[in-house]
């Protein structure tokens, strides 16, 4: 808590509200070889791996550049971006 005090949480409350953060600090305090721990931790961080490659392999793959016929710029490259606008005279990426 932001006040400085100190306020308990059961573990199954912990677990439902947030089972990647808690699966962290079980490995990062070194405690996932614990019973509570052992099964748990390995199936979540492989499940939230698993979601991560998933959503990658959603996004903009490498080579494709255009959708529906109009250039896709990479996420990284506003300039890209508002020269597309200007070459089509758009205002796509002016919202």
């Amino acid at each position: 808590m932001s006040d400085g005090k100190t306020e308990w949480l059961d573990l199954k409350t912990a677990k439902d509200a947030s089972p990647i953060k808690a699966a962290k600090y079980a490995v990062a305090n070194k405690i996932s070889d614990e019973p509570v721990f052992r099964w748990w931790v390995p199936y979540i961080l492989r499940k939230h791996e698993r979601i991560i490659k998933a959503g990658e392999r959603r996004s903009i793959k490498k080579g494709k550049t255009e959708k529906f016929g109009l250039e896709i710029p990479r996420s990284n490259d506003v300039q890209r971006a508002l020269q597309i606008d200007e070459e089509t005279s758009t205002t796509h990426s002016r919202y």
